[in-house]
């Protein structure tokens, strides 16, 4: 099966089943057919654990990109000025 669509929204604080919430509902397709699954608020909570832990990850990466960038500049600074 392949997930087709994933969403999560928030839900309106006058909604009777789920105030201020939110909530997830994924359609999976397959072969012989397809289903909408709603999604907990733990396995919300989960997905964007999942987000953060990936976003963190990239911004520590390209940090370290950026820092290294900096002192190959500063250094190559530094040859010009002994040359």
């Amino acid at each position: 099966m392949k997930v087709k669509n994933l969403v999560i929204e928030r839900k309106e604080t006058y909604d009777a089943d789920y105030p201020g919430l939110l909530v997830g509902l994924v359609q999976i397709q397959g072969e012989h057919g397809k289903m909408e699954v709603k999604l907990s608020n733990a396995v919300v909570a989960d997905i964007f654990k999942l987000v953060k832990d990936d976003v963190q990850k990239t911004a520590n990466y390209n940090a370290a990109q950026v820092s290294d960038a900096v002192d190959d500049s500063a250094n190559e600074f530094k040859l010009i000025e002994n040359i």
